[in-house]
């Protein structure tokens, strides 16, 4: 887009003639937060494609985990009722 409107209009173009002359002052720590937003959302698209893959294994984990869980409480209890 930019190299068009170079060959287009030339080397010189009518807008620039002010350029850098009305600039807002920057917001630092807007951008501090825009920078971690940023990171956060390319993650979030990079994921986005094995997300109900990542979710099915962390479901299958923690059902996992809670049947081990309730194993040994079932033998923890049949064993002290033994006793």
């Amino acid at each position: 887009m930019f190299y068009h409107r170079y060959v287009r209009e030339g080397a010189y173009v009518p807008w620039a003639k002010r350029f850098g002359e009305a600039c807002e002052v920057p917001d630092f720590h807007t951008a501090d937060k825009r920078y971690l937003t940023e990171i956060v959302d390319s993650l979030g698209s990079r994921l986005k494609p094995v997300k109900a893959l990542a979710l099915s294994g962390i479901g299958v984990v923690v059902f996992g985990a809670a049947l081990i869980l309730m194993i040994r409480r079932r033998q923890k209890l049949i064993s002290t009722s033994k006793s």
